[in-house]
């Protein structure tokens, strides 16, 4: 319970300090790290850890009583009736909201008071009035007392005890208890088992040696041991120049200085040197600066009964602004008019002045304007009331040291008189971190010896320790990987910080791939683009070894100089780099893919400016601007460890515009005057000007491949007019040979095409569909082709540039087929006439058995033919299927016929059906379908110039011939051929086809029906059954059948006419068709009984060809 008490008592007390402000160091840290500021730019950085631009006393930061508690409580549970823990809550809510805005300047109501105001139009500064306000709570009084403190002062043996007073008593002997007890209201304590003792006015050893003596009547051995638990309240009236004058209620003995802040502590316009004390009847005079200085701690007194303090209005001021420790405005002491320099340099704080600080007196003159009169420095000025010294302090650095930072284990600076090798500043690389990037380091150079900014590489600085020097004032940036890489995405030509303005100043030489940044390297003297290659680069597996650029930015004149990188790497190579060279890479694929402006139609002279003035817009103002960093404060040399990568990283955010460098690298490749290469009309690559072809890997990957056309070579250079081009046509080999002196020109486009393009686009006569710019194409490679016909695997009509040998011409058209007659080949050799049409001049047979096809050489306009030797033995390969002895695959001779090859497969079968033998041939299948195509038309359109003015009769007729039609536009021919196997003629042989299928079926057991009648069948076959018999069992004919016109298809496909459909005397054979036609007579006029007699016959024919093969 007592414990309970004890924290109610402490609720009350300190309702206005539980959760104080925090101070500015607090804040700072807090703010920290609850946030940073997402701009990484170096100066918001160095302002944040100044402290500027950063509310140190945010709102609800300090808390002070608003209502006070009624002091002097007797009763410990009216108190807590009195006052809930809800309402201190709340009390203590507006407190402390109270106290922050007066503490922190940020009351909306207040405005400047006279005399800040004052002294703001006198210094220019906004100065706090020492001891008052904001300043006392920045400079004096802490306002964040531990939540375990219960009184202010330390105890004295002074110390009178008091009602309300809270005491600890231990008691140790035959009984031991511990209790607190509180001084009632007669000033006494009572304790369990004990009579009441009097405490009011008495000091606590007193009570103690009561208590003990009380004890010991009992018990010798007995001890007490007392001590104050929390003190008494006491009630304080306070009026004058404060926030919110008003009564609080604090501990006993709590200095003054720690009252005033309960109430929004002494206003600007208050006095902290004029506060009257009035307390046991006495008057005491306080002046806060003693105590606030230490001059004097006593003159702080304490409070230990009611009491009441009135501060008083304000006297003279002085004020001191600029570097110094505590700028502000002091009050001069009651009846001071003037205060020393010395004295107010005290009192600001200044323990320490460099020499060449300035120092002036400021004033307003008869006119009330501020002047200001220099002082010595050094000598002791009398300073008026009204008047404010400015101290003003330049700061200076060393020129002589040399600044590392950066990828180092700590950042650090020498300084040093002679220049110093670099291995020995970073003690042989021990200095530098394990994530350091060796390859590139940058220098910023004195300004103030015009020392230049450069680059460096580490690993050589390290190997050769007397060549790369750093001078005295020089600062040396080590980046780490990380950093470089994001360096690498730094769009130079628009420079958004420090760093990517040295690196302009630098002039590093540049690597790109493709149009994307990929290395800078560090050439202050000439760097062999050899030597990057391994070590600090890595070459990619698609990397363009015949196409690469180098390019100075700063000559404008000067176009782009193209060059094989292959020959750059050898050992040999005088390529190199120089300081803000770039060096442009090209992987296959992107050379292949690249859009370039069109040749004819590009200024060199304008890309070349362009890209100057891309890199960089105004090179005096990026040096000015380099200077100007590296002179202030802000310089690189003080920026430092992840600072470093913040800046980085800030001044990345403007990168490099991918579309724009591809576009940029597209000129570059324009503005060099390549050769280009395609194939088949596609970009495939491109050369320097004035290198030999077959010096380049390009021309040994298209000679070493077989896919590429070597008859047919374009060569267009651009004519001297600079509009139109020269073209000549060349052997591959005159190009690619080893023994090649073809060099390439500016400008130049060499066309190749593959073997694949030449045969499917060229050789075929047949048109083929393709784009206008395709067919530009083939029609210039026709234009120049020669004839190769006969027994070659790929004949046809070859493009041919120049002269060549006979035996290069047949292997390109695949060489002779292996029936060639080599004895008879022909050459036709033709001439122009005089009036421009071709004429025969020669033909010459040639025996290619006894001379060799590469002694011939051809030349002018020709044609050849390699003629095939006659076959007579083998004319073509036939099929005999069925029901022969020995079925398969045969070959037949030009005079082999039908009887003859059935003999050489053994004859029949016993079950062979001779009749129906079926012989298709693929030329009569054709004939057949458009034969098909041709009646079904025929009758469509006869029908069709009768439907409008048709009788009933006819109309009745129409839709059978519609149909009949309609199904023989959907029946393919089926390439039978009538043949008779059963009996072999000499005088009508038949002569048998390469293609040629025979199939001999078995006897069938079926006659089928079809026409006009009810169900199309297939009946079987009897030998007694008349056309009536089989008719009948497909239900008879229909109404529109013609029963006077039945016809017969034989099993072989000839066709037998019957006539009236009860004739007697006919045989019919197993496997016929009998044909049921329907009537038109009523479509007479047409013409279309033939025709529907043929229509009928080519359906039978297909359908015993099918139930043959059934």
């Amino acid at each position: 319970m007592m414990s309970l008490v004890r924290s109610l008592i402490l609720i009350v007390l300190f309702a206005t300090n539980s959760a104080a402000q925090t101070s500015p160091l607090e804040q700072l840290l807090q703010q920290q790290s609850q946030g940073l500021p997402v701009s990484t730019d170096m100066q918001s950085l160095e302002d944040m850890f100044s402290g500027q631009g950063y509310d140190i006393n945010p709102e609800n930061a300090a808390r002070t009583a608003k209502q006070p508690v009624i002091p002097n409580e007797q009763n410990v549970k009216l108190l807590d009736r009195r006052l809930t823990a809800e309402e201190a809550q709340q009390r203590r809510q507006e407190g402390q909201a109270l106290s922050s805005e007066l503490l922190s300047g940020q009351l909306k109501t207040r405005t400047l008071s006279m005399v800040e105001t004052y002294y703001k139009t006198l210094t220019g500064e906004n100065l706090d009035v020492f001891g008052t306000g904001k300043s006392a709570a920045l400079n004096n009084i802490a306002y964040d007392p531990s939540d375990g403190l219960v009184f202010f002062n330390s105890l004295g043996s002074d110390y009178r005890l008091a009602a309300g007073d809270v005491l600890a008593i231990s008691i140790r002997g035959l009984r031991s208890t511990d209790e607190e007890v509180v001084v009632d209201g007669e000033g006494k304590i009572a304790m369990s088992g004990m009579l009441p003792v009097i405490a009011a006015g008495r000091s606590i050893a007193d009570v103690q040696n009561d208590i003990k003596q009380i004890l010991e009547v009992d018990d010798a051995s007995a001890n007490a041991y007392v001590s104050l638990a929390a003190a008494r309240l006491v009630s304080v009236q306070i009026t004058g120049a404060v926030g919110q004058p008003g009564t609080v209620a604090v501990p006993a003995y709590t200095p003054v200085s720690r009252i005033l802040p309960l109430v929004g502590d002494i206003l600007p316009q208050g006095s902290a040197r004029n506060i009257n004390l009035f307390q046991n009847g006495d008057r005491q005079i306080v002046d806060l600066y003693q105590s606030l200085f230490g001059f004097d701690a006593g003159v702080d007194p304490l409070v230990m009964n009611n009491a009441r303090l009135h501060v008083g209005d304000q006297g003279g001021t002085v004020a001191v602004a600029g570097f110094v420790g505590r700028p502000a405005i002091f009050e001069l002491a009651a009846g001071q008019t003037e205060i020393s320099s010395q004295e107010l340099f005290r009192l600001a704080n200044i323990g320490l002045m460099a020499p060449g600080t300035k120092l002036d007196l400021l004033r307003f003159n008869d006119q009330g304007v501020p002047v200001s009169e220099p002082i010595a420095f050094g000598k002791d000025q009398m300073v008026q009331a009204g008047q404010a010294i400015q101290i003003q302090f330049v700061q200076t650095r060393s020129q002589s040291d040399v600044k590392v930072f950066g990828a180092v284990e700590k950042p650090f600076s020498l300084n040093v008189v002679n220049p110093l090798p670099i291995a020995e500043l970073l003690r042989n690389g021990a200095a530098l971190t394990s994530n350091v990037y060796m390859d590139f380091a940058l220098i910023a150079g004195n300004r103030s010896k015009n020392g230049g900014d450069r680059t460096i590489n580490l690993t050589k600085a390290l190997q050769f320790p007397d060549r790369f020097l750093i001078q005295p004032g020089e600062t040396l940036i080590i980046l780490t990987l990380n950093q470089y890489q994001t360096l690498l995405k730094q769009s130079l030509t628009e420079p958004s910080g420090r760093i990517s303005q040295l690196l302009i100043s630098a002039e590093p030489a540049e690597v790109f791939l493709n149009g994307r940044r990929v290395a800078f390297v560090a050439a202050s003297e000439r760097q062999a683009i050899a030597d990057i290659f391994g070590n600090q680069l890595s070459v990619p597996q698609d990397i363009d070894y015949d196409f690469s650029l180098l390019f100075d930015p700063k000559a404008v004149a000067q176009k782009p100089k193209a060059f094989l990188l292959s020959e750059a790497l050898t050992a040999a190579s005088d390529y190199n780099l120089r300081r803000g060279v770039r060096l442009q890479l090209f992987t296959t694929t992107f050379l292949r893919d690249v859009n370039l402006p069109n040749l004819k139609n590009f200024s060199v002279d304008q890309t070349g400016r362009e890209s100057a003035s891309d890199v960089n817009k105004n090179p005096q103002e990026n040096i000015a601007l380099l200077e100007q960093a590296n002179q202030s404060d802000n310089s690189a040399s003080q920026v430092q460890g992840a600072e470093l990568d913040k800046q980085i990283a800030f001044e990345t955010q403007s990168q490099l515009d991918t579309d724009a460098a591809l576009a940029v690298a597209a000129r570059g490749i324009s503005a060099s005057a390549p050769t280009v290469l395609f194939v088949n009309g596609h970009q495939y690559g491109f050369l320097p000007s004035d290198v030999r072809f077959s010096n380049t890997r390009l021309a040994r990957e298209l000679t070493r491949t077989a896919e590429i056309y070597p008859l047919y070579v374009e060569a267009a250079t651009q004519a001297p007019d600079g509009y139109s081009f020269e073209t000549q046509s060349l052997l591959l080999g005159v190009l690619a040979s080893p023994e090649s002196t073809f060099s390439t020109q500016a400008s130049m486009r060499l066309d190749f095409y593959t073997q694949e393009f030449v045969r499917r686009f060229v050789l075929p006569n047949d048109p083929i569909k393709m784009t206008e710019d395709l067919s530009k194409i083939v029609g210039t490679l026709r234009a120049a082709g020669r004839f190769i016909s006969g027994a070659v695997r790929q004949p046809g009509q070859y493009p041919v540039a120049a002269d060549l040998s006979l035996d290069l011409f047949l292997r390109v058209a695949g060489g002779a087929l292996p029936n060639a007659d080599l004895k008879n080949v022909i050459l036709r050799a033709y001439v122009e006439s005089r009036n421009g049409e071709l004429d025969l001049q020669r033909s010459k047979r040639i025996d290619l058995t006894a001379v060799s096809p590469a002694s011939i050489k051809l030349s002018g306009t020709y044609d050849i033919q390699i003629p095939a030797l006659v076959n007579n033995a083998m004319s073509g390969v036939v099929t005999l299927n069925g029901e022969v002895q020995r079925p398969g695959t045969y070959t037949v001779g030009r005079d082999e016929t039908l009887h003859d090859i059935i003999e050489r497969a053994g004859g029949f079968t016993e079950v062979a059906y001779p009749l129906g033998a079926v012989l298709t041939r693929r030329s009569l299948k054709k004939e057949q379908t458009r034969a098909n195509l041709s009646l079904a038309r025929q009758v469509e359109q006869s029908i069709l110039s009768l439907s409008q003015n048709a009788s009933e009769e006819q109309n009745q007729q129409i839709p059978a011939v519609i149909g009949l039609a309609n199904q023989l536009r959907t029946l393919s021919g089926s390439g039978r051929q009538i043949v008779n196997a059963a009996l072999k003629s000499g005088e009508n042989p038949v002569f048998l086809e390469d293609g040629d299928s025979l199939f001999i079926p078995k006897r069938p057991s079926h006659v089928s029906v079809i026409g006009s009648v009810y169900n199309e069948v297939s009946a079987v076959y009897a030998p007694y059954k008349t056309p009536r018999n089989y008719i009948s069992e497909a239900g008879g004919t229909s109404k529109i059948a013609d029963s006077k016109n039945v016809y017969m298809v034989l099993p072989n496909g000839q066709s037998e006419p019957i006539g009236e459909i009860d004739s007697a005397n006919v045989i019919i054979p197993p496997g016929a068709v009998l044909i049921v036609p329907p009537k038109v007579d009523k479509l007479s006029p047409l013409g279309l009984s033939r025709v529907v007699s043929d229509i009928l016959s080519n359906i039978a024919t297909s359908l015993l060809a099918i139930n043959a093969v059934r």
